[in-house]
């Protein structure tokens, strides 16, 4: 059943019927109820716990209920999920930037960096069509887009995400994606777009780009 949710998800037509029936209250309690509340918690992840995450992530990636995720509380839960070790806390990271308009300082400071790192990894498996935590990834939505947001949600005032990104090999990614004859139209346009919030809050990029 989570695996049809899943599926069902990751696609704008049924978002709207799922959010009316309660399908993002239900994830959340399963996690909830198999790993608990805290951030900080070491308890190895379930296979349905980590379903139950790729269809509250395939939801807010879409964009298409936002405004529904956020009156029921999705950000403050994924903000509770982002600091969790491996692809959990990566998921819930990617799914957050796309959810939010703008991100409070308070969250971007608790992003580990290492998600960060972790982004721009995936984000180059997706180039080369390779299989990343059990699964092929589209750029857009995906690590570009999630890369995207995150650079015009911090701003200038939290640089080292930039920084962080930059430093990841971001800026490598980004050319790839320019230079690339097989990727989508939404691909490149989204490059061009993380280029140019690079270009107006971070020096560095600037002066990469």
């Amino acid at each position: 059943a989570l695996t049809i949710l899943m599926v069902m998800a990751d696609g704008v037509e049924c978002l709207p019927t799922m959010i009316q029936h309660g399908v993002f209250s239900s994830m959340k309690s399963i996690i909830l109820e198999q790993q608990g509340a805290k951030s900080n918690a070491s308890v190895e992840w379930s296979h349905i716990c980590k379903l139950s995450l790729d269809v509250i992530s395939n939801i807010a990636i879409h964009r298409a209920v936002n405004d529904d995720l956020r009156r029921d509380g999705a950000i403050t839960f994924l903000q509770t999920l982002i600091s969790r070790p491996g692809f959990p806390g990566l998921q819930a990271t990617m799914a957050l930037t796309h959810l939010s308009d703008k991100l409070e300082p308070d969250v971007i400071k608790q992003l580990p960096p290492e998600k960060l790192d972790d982004l721009v990894n995936l984000m180059r498996a997706a180039i080369d069509g390779d299989i990343a935590y059990e699964n092929k990834w589209d750029l857009v939505p995906g690590p570009l887009s999630s890369i995207k947001y995150l650079i015009y949600q911090s701003g200038s005032e939290n640089g080292w995400v930039c920084d962080r990104l930059l430093k990841a090999g971001l800026m490598e990614q980004l050319l790839r994606v320019l230079e690339a004859d097989c990727l989508d139209a939404i691909d490149i346009e989204t490059a061009l777009e993380a280029l140019w919030g690079l270009s107006r809050v971070s020096e560095e990029g600037r002066h990469m780009i």
